[in-house]
């Protein structure tokens, strides 16, 4: 339990398809392929249906990840959890939480608080 939300930890794994980059179909010979891959979201309150990531870094791959498996499931409702709100990348003056709002992601940035939004889910 934590600030009173009962969740599980890594409760069960997802499936969500990612292309792969200058793939090719070796029946048909196209160029749109995909991969079959699996998701373990990090917690999940099963009172409201809710997945939070957490993440500390928060990598490009990561963020491929985390829209394919939106992408692949819509009716979830998936929160993200930064420890810090760090940039993008080094050079880059977008931050994790300009990421988050950019796809209509519920976020908080912070490790030593708990996020506002997880009030509701008790």
């Amino acid at each position: 339990m934590l600030a009173g939300v009962d969740y599980e930890y890594e409760p069960f794994q997802l499936e969500f398809t990612t292309r792969v980059r200058s793939g090719e179909c070796k029946d048909c010979g196209g160029s749109e392929v995909y991969q079959i891959r699996w998701y373990t979201p990090d917690f999940w309150v099963p009172k409201h249906d809710v997945v939070i990531e957490a993440k500390g870094k928060f990598t490009r791959e990561n963020r491929t990840k985390m829209l394919d498996v939106i992408k692949a499931w819509p009716e979830l409702d998936i929160r993200m959890w930064f420890m810090y709100n760090n940039k993008l990348e080094k050079k880059s003056k977008v931050r994790y939480s300009d990421w988050a709002e950019k796809h209509g992601i519920v976020y908080h940035c912070g490790q030593k608080e708990a996020p506002k939004w997880l009030k509701d889910l008790v």
